[in-house]
């Protein structure tokens, strides 16, 4: 199951519930706070998945904003393809 919107309003909410399910992944698209996005790749690496809300948001203010909070290479590279590459292929993390 993917979350769309990391959740909205219950981002919080929704970073622990997939915590607690490890099938529920998290769409970053149209975060309603900065460190809401920052917080879930943070909890769930594996997990997050880089996605447009476009044209409603704009996808590359996200992505300047991710590479500005993720620190780790590997973990970028997962959150804004590698994860759902893994995920359709077949092989969940």
């Amino acid at each position: 199951m993917i979350l769309g919107h990391l959740g909205g309003l219950s981002w919080l909410e929704a970073v622990n519930l997939a915590k607690a399910h490890k099938n529920v992944y998290l769409d970053l698209s149209a975060p309603f706070t900065r460190f809401a996005p920052m917080f879930a790749v943070r909890e769930l690496p594996d997990r997050t998945l880089f996605s447009s809300d476009y044209p409603y948001g704009d996808p590359y203010t996200l992505k300047v904003g991710l590479d500005r909070v993720i620190r780790d290479d590997a973990v970028l590279e997962r959150v804004m393809g590698g994860n759902i590459l893994s995920l359709l292929a077949g092989r969940p993390t």
